[in-house]
Formats: structure tokens, sequence, C-alpha cells
């Protein structure tokens, strides 16, 4: 193909891409022919000039620094066996992220961190993510005390610390510390949506039980994000039970009642209003409490449930302005015109455009509110309210 474009187009990528080629094909001299000619046409890519060089030459080159890398940068570097730099991670596009996650020349932290990234956003497989996590290889020391060193590492190598551990645990009671451990990682590093469906295989696997009836609030969570109500109810009513003679379970089922309602597992008759005071009540002295109270009641606006009045009302001792990320206004309007008329694709992918690639998680509640009160009015309440839960879940609640 590029051997064909190159005949006829000035795209300079073309001829990029046909010298590679005649790189790969053994044809040295024919490449440095084909660089020098493209230097002197007034090519500028350093990083192309130098991969192509150590290529054609057969020495392993040296990146210092891509932070836009393209399609055919991460090509040529893997085959000139180059190791890729830690910024090339900066990059928020799918497909690249992907790249990065099984190239084989990138470092195995950078390949975790890119790996989680386009889980999240749907370019890489749950399946490619767990592959990549158990391949990882840790010390005697690390796999002796797993959950003290995943706390200090934190980010993707914890993950695949805990994974490690909990696949090779048979004791439910490890395997669900080893869970909680890493969910609650992955919670505090945004990453909570894709170290929920890695790690959901070895979820399942743990049986509800009294003995490890303190994971029950961990797993409603996890099981609910994953739209798994059926699983999530058994674990449940081990809380319910723990809830009778147990404050702390008490206290989680109170703030979990009204993620509940939100993914409509709560029936109208066991729900009220005061239930917001309930959670309230467990939830106000912990981190972030206004801002979790301020997304919950606007997802609750959402689907169309009131909010009392003077829950709102306590609200207002904080700060009068807060700065956020969020979209331009044409977009909003677009999307309420295109459910006003019935053209639910149109809605949808607005809706899609509005949340970016970060998905709702650290999304503006107002901004959440309104893309799922417009999803409800064009017939997706299912898929509205998995929003609201993914939203409400991924932020902590």
């Amino acid at each position: 193909m590029a051997a064909a474009q190159v005949k006829t187009s000035e795209i300079q990528f073309w001829r990029k891409a046909f010298i590679f080629c005649q790189a790969l094909a053994g044809e040295n001299q024919k490449a440095a022919l084909g660089l020098n000619l493209l230097r002197e046409l007034g090519g500028n890519d350093p990083v192309y000039f130098s991969l192509l060089d150590s290529l054609t030459s057969g020495e392993t080159p040296i990146i210092e620094s891509l932070k836009e890398p393209s399609p055919l940068h991460l090509a040529v570097a893997r085959a000139s066996k180059a190791k890729l730099p830690a910024d090339i991670i900066s990059s928020n596009r799918p497909a690249i992220l992907r790249t990065i996650a099984i190239s084989p020349n990138a470092p195995i932290e950078l390949r975790l961190e890119a790996a989680e990234r386009a889980e999240a956003v749907g370019s890489l497989s749950v399946d490619t993510l767990r592959q990549l996590y158990a391949s990882v290889s840790f010390s005697d020391e690390d796999l002796a005390s797993p959950l003290a060193r995943a706390e200090k590492l934190r980010g993707p190598m914890s993950r695949a610390l805990l994974y490690r551990t909990a696949l090779d645990q048979t004791v439910a009671t490890a395997q669900a510390e080893a869970l909680i451990k890493a969910l609650e990682l992955g919670r505090s590093g945004g990453r909570y949506g894709p170290v929920v469906r890695a790690f959901m295989q070895i979820l399942k696997s743990v049986n509800p039980g009294p003995e490890v009836s303190w994971f029950a609030p961990e797993a409603v969570r996890a099981l609910m994000i994953s739209g798994q109500y059926e699983a999530a109810a058994a674990w449940l009513n081990i809380l319910r039970a723990s809830a009778l003679f147990d404050t702390g379970a008490a206290a989680e089922l109170k703030s979990l009642t009204p993620i509940l309602r939100l993914g409509n597992a709560l029936e109208e008759k066991d729900w009220s209003p005061t239930r917001f005071e309930d959670w309230w009540s467990v939830s106000k002295e912990k981190k972030n409490a206004r801002e979790n109270a301020e997304l919950l009641y606007s997802l609750f606006s959402g689907i169309g449930e009131d909010v009392p009045e003077h829950m709102w009302f306590e609200l207002l001792e904080g700060p009068e302005r807060e700065t956020s990320v969020t979209p331009h206004p044409s977009f909003l309007f677009q999307m309420s015109a295109a459910a006003n008329a019935g053209r639910l694709g149109e809605t949808v992918l607005l809706s899609m455009l509005i949340l970016g690639e970060g998905g709702p998680t650290g999304a503006n509640p107002m901004v959440l509110s309104r893309i799922i009160n417009v999803l409800f009015s064009v017939g997706l309440e299912q898929e509205a309210r998995a929003l609201a839960v993914e939203a409400a879940l991924a932020s902590g609640l």
C-alpha cells in the first residue's frame, strides 16, 4: 500500500511508511537514501529519523521524549527495539494507549498504566489487562507481605501485585483481603472500573458467607457497577444480616441504600426521602463529604427523584464557587434538542462526547444530572441508572 501511495501522494506519511517498509525488508541502502531525500525535502521529525537511522544501522536508539507519538512512531520504535520514554503515557488517544500496553519495548509500569486507561475507554479487552497483571514478576519479599507492599506502590503495579496474590490464594478470607485493597487503590487512583472488571472473576469465586461478611459492602459496590445485581443481592443479604447486630455494618448499609435506589435495586416501598438523612448521618464526617453529597443529590435529580430541600440547604456552608471542567454550552443545547426531537442515536452520541474519555468519573455533577435526565426522556432508563451508579461508585460513594 505504501509503495502505491508514495507514487501519487504528496502526503509525507506515505514516504515515511515506505522507507520503514524498505528498512524492514533489509533494503538499508534504499532506506538510507530515502531518509536523506526526506530530510532535504524539509522533513521535521527527529524521533522518526533517529529511529530509522538506528534500524538501518542495527544500533539500539535512545528516545528521550515522545509526548505525542503516532502509530508510525510506535511501529518503528518496536521494530528498532527502542525503549519507550516515560512521557509517552501522556497521550490520551485510545489506540495509542492500547499499542503502548502491548508493546514489549515499554517498561512494565508504562504498559500497566496504558492498559488500565485503554481498558477504561474500551480499546483493550479486560482479558488482556488480566494477562498483563499476571505477567508481572515480583520478588519473594513483595509476595510475602503483598498488602503492605501494595500500599507503598499505589499505582498499577500495586494492582498487579494484588491480582497475583488473589489469584494464588485458595482461602476466601485472604482473597477478600487482596480484593478489598485492590478496589480501594483502584478507586483512589481513578481506575475503579477497570480494576473491578479485571478482578471480577476472582471476586465471583468468593462465596458470600459470615466469615467474609466484612467484604460485603465492597462486593455489593463492585457487582453493582458491573450490572450484576443478582450476584450483588446475595452479598446484600449478608450485609443486612450483619447490620442487625454490627453498628459498622449498619452504617455501611445506610451508606449503600441510596446507591441501591439509583440502580433500581431497591423497591419504591422500601425507599423514602428520610434515607438521605440516614446516608448523611454516616457520611458527613468522611473525606469529600460535601462533594459526595452534591454528586448524589444531582444524580437523584437526574433520575427525577426529589431530594429534600433541607438536605441541599446543609451544603450551603461551603464555598460559593467551584472550579470544574464543563462542556461547551452548544453541546448541551444540541443534546437536549436531539432528545426533544426523538433522535435517539444523536442524543446518545452527544452525551458520550460531553462526558469525554474520562466518562462519568469526575464529571461535573450538574452536567451528569442533565445527561441522565435526557437519557431518561428518550426511554433509556436502564442505561441512565447504570451511568448514575457508575458515577456514584467510581467517585467513592
